[in-house]
């Protein structure tokens, strides 16, 4: 099977940073072609000490790549998976394969997953953020890691400073280390930095309508939200090559069944969690200093 077939560009973190954004944003642009499930999931059994799929189940979502300067994917868990995962990665993909991995401020991130999961029927619709909290931390790390408990790592998945040493030291200078505050607040220019990197041609986006995707959303109904998910996964590979046709049904969908309720969160929660993640932080951010990356968010220039 030729290597030039699979990725020579994988997105692999983090849930909840604008991982689909990106992948979007460069789903039609002319020098790269995309998997054709945005997240393939095909390392994640290495995350889990799990036997992979056969290779060329792999191979199948690149098989409309051609003569593509940049075949891409996008799997966000990777990043959780240490060295096993980006060791395989690196051993079954392009040679010289660049990694992106883009960080978000750990206390948003956790409560944007939390929502996501909720919305995506894995919690209890009435499980408040300090009841989640609580879950997260009595679970034992042995059974939080375990793939059927994905949906309680929320808070584990803040530890950046856990998992980065590991992505640094396989893929050295082809590791690309973005955040999202970047992409939130300019995402022109984080694509156009982005470009750069892959050696693309930038001016594509001059015009671009960029737009966030995977929006987090509270429901009305249950049973319509469940409905919808399943439609959503079936036709994902049509929504990629429709995007206008999927806003359209969104819109209309939100206008019957999304919720303008949001969750309360107290300030003691919120306290205990920054807290949490603070001297995280700090290690990250010595880390990335010492690997010389600079232009840190606020979160980090603590």
């Amino acid at each position: 099977m030729s290597q030039n077939k699979l990725p020579n560009f994988i997105v692999a973190g983090v849930n909840k940073a604008g991982t689909t954004s990106v992948f979007q944003y460069l789903n039609g642009h002319p020098q790269v072609c995309s998997s054709r499930d945005k997240e393939t999931g095909y390392f994640l059994p290495f995350r889990y000490g799990k036997p992979a799929i056969p290779l060329e189940i792999y191979n199948e979502q690149f098989l409309d790549c051609k003569n593509s300067k940049i075949i891409m994917e996008a799997t966000p868990g990777y990043f959780y998976g240490g060295l096993p995962l980006a060791q395989a990665i690196k051993n079954i993909v392009q040679n010289n394969c660049r990694i992106m991995i883009i960080l978000r401020e750990p206390v948003s991130r956790l409560v944007s997953f939390y929502r996501a999961k909720k919305k995506n029927l894995e919690l209890d619709r009435n499980m408040d953020l300090k009841s989640y909290v609580n879950v997260c931390m009595n679970m034992a790390k042995q059974e939080v890691i375990l793939q059927e408990n994905n949906r309680f790592t929320g808070v584990i998945s803040g530890f950046y400073a856990d998992y980065i040493d590991d992505w640094v030291s396989v893929f050295g200078k082809n590791l690309k280390i973005m955040f999202y505050d970047d992409l939130n607040a300019n995402p022109k220019q984080f694509m156009n930095g982005l470009c750069s990197w892959l050696e693309i041609d930038a001016e594509y986006f001059d015009q671009f309508n960029f737009e966030i995707e995977n929006k987090t959303f509270a429901y009305k109904n249950r049973l319509i939200q469940q409905i919808a998910i399943g439609i959503n996964r079936n036709a994902a590979r049509f929504w990629r090559k429709n995007p206008m046709i999927k806003k359209w049904i969104r819109k209309q969908y939100f206008k019957v069944n999304k919720s303008e309720e949001r969750d309360v969160i107290d300030n003691d929660t919120m306290n205990f969690i920054t807290s949490l993640y603070r001297p995280y932080n700090l290690k990250l951010k010595q880390f990335l200093i010492e690997k010389g990356i600079n232009g840190l968010p606020p979160w980090l220039n603590i």
